[in-house]
């Protein structure tokens, strides 16, 4: 219904080009706004503020910018909101959807997480990382080697690599199972 009512393209499945350094990317989809909305509630509550405009927001894998867009929706005063993504296509894609939605306010940066380094403008604040399985093991893991974590969530839908997340010095904070592994997610925390 989103994409009906606001006449852009969110939803529809794609199939990526495995284009990451060690090719492994998965298929995109797409997050559901309840879900996006739901687990940063959660990671406020453990904050114990009302917002995150605070924070740099980040979506690894961001697509077509569902998760981005919904960040806007929530926290329409925050100036980092930053998505990243490799495939070409579904950056025009989610450039076309922030158009049309006249949203100005989020940074998209195409690129493949297995080699970006966030940018230096990023604010020492909290950052709060968020994933729908974007990727295998191996560009997860070189990701945050590459990045910084302290201070930092992870919201991880359809957390396949749990253990590893773990591995690298973050501690699980919330885990909610359902039916569906859409919205299945665990919330990590790195001091």
């Amino acid at each position: 219904l989103f994409d009906i009512f606001n006449g852009t393209d969110t939803h529809a499945w794609e199939r990526n080009k495995l284009s990451s350094k060690f090719g492994d990317s998965e298929i995109y989809m797409v997050s559901w706004s309840k879900d996006v909305k739901e687990s940063s509630l959660r990671v406020e509550n453990f904050l114990g503020t009302k917002n995150l405009d605070n924070c740099n927001l980040i979506d690894l894998g961001s697509g077509k910018g569902k998760v981005l867009i919904t960040w806007r929706e929530l926290y329409p005063h925050n100036e980092y909101i930053y998505g990243i993504e490799y495939d070409k296509k579904l950056n025009r894609i989610a450039k076309e959807n922030f158009k049309k939605l006249k949203y100005k306010k989020v940074k998209y940066l195409c690129s493949d997480i297995s080699t970006v380094k966030i940018p230096d403008e990023v604010p020492e604040k909290t950052i709060v990382y968020y994933m729908f399985n974007p990727c295998g093991k191996k560009t997860l893991i070189n990701f945050f080697k590459n990045n910084r974590t302290k201070n930092s969530f992870v919201i991880y839908f359809n957390p396949v690599f749990h253990k590893d997340i773990k591995d690298i010095g973050y501690k699980l904070v919330f885990k909610k199972s359902s039916y569906r592994k859409g919205s299945t997610y665990s919330i990590f925390y790195k001091k």
